[in-house]
């Protein structure tokens, strides 16, 4: 099992471009990697339509990381010894979740339609797998959250803060800064995937590529583990699940 067991964090989330390269990325990287002994990692980025009905997806555009970015960060994981997974995401700009990207079904005449969008999307996917399998990734991941398009994956993860431990996807929900929430919530995951034997590992969420001051780690709300208590629940879930 320890040499197939995906030990895996999203890094580098959203995607930010001028993010993906220099000192600060490749230090978090390396964190990742000595914290949380991962041996995979999915480089992970948005690309931006216009609106939820919109059929363009603007992926060479700024905010979006440039493809050098894309393929500097395969490189970088690659040399840490990581199995790389590439994942391509569409967010909207107008800040719609993109569960909502959606237009008629059946295609009503002068309305946006579900080829105009899945052209663009297949332009946007094949671009990106072309880097992938020139850069030597081992996987590429397609889709994610996309509801109303996948009727034609998934990442993990738990914020700390309180009540996260019982809603883990909702990174709106209020509540003050709680560790021990988000480390009940790996505890339990790893505890009962454990006794899943087809469950193969994790791609989990996330990891920056530019890390907040570990001093205030005691504070943060978010998903990133980096200084809290769960780094330390990773690490020994996944130490011991590739070395066994």
């Amino acid at each position: 099992m320890g040499q197939d067991y995906i030990a895996g964090m999203t890094w580098g989330w959203t995607g930010v471009r001028g993010t993906w390269t220099g000192p600060a990325a490749d230090r978090s990287m390396d964190l990742m990697v000595e914290r949380l002994a991962t041996t995979s990692t999915a480089l992970t980025f948005a690309a931006y339509q216009d609106t939820a009905q919109s059929t363009e997806i603007h992926f060479s555009r700024s905010p979006t990381v440039t493809d050098d970015e894309v393929r500097a960060a395969i490189a970088r994981a690659k040399s840490l010894g990581l199995a790389v997974c590439l994942k391509p995401v569409v967010n909207c700009t107008d800040g719609t979740w993109r569960a909502h990207i959606n237009v008629f079904d059946p295609d009503v005449p002068c309305e946006p339609t579900w080829a105009q969008w899945f052209a663009s999307y297949t332009e946007f996917i094949v671009h990106y797998a072309r880097i992938a399998e020139e850069s030597g990734a081992e996987m590429l991941c397609i889709g994610c959250e996309m509801v109303q398009t996948d009727r034609r994956e998934e990442e993990a993860g738990c914020p700390s803060r309180a009540g996260s431990e019982h809603l883990p996807n909702d990174w709106t929900l209020p509540g003050a800064a709680d560790q021990d929430a988000q480390n009940a919530w790996y505890e339990a995951a790893f505890a009962a995937t454990s006794r899943r034997p087809w469950v193969g590992g994790f791609m989990l969420w996330d990891w920056p590529a530019g890390l907040a001051d570990e001093a205030d780690a005691a504070s943060d709300r978010d998903y990133c583990m980096f200084g809290k208590r769960a780094e330390h629940t990773v690490r020994e879930h996944f130490t011991a699940r590739t070395s066994s």
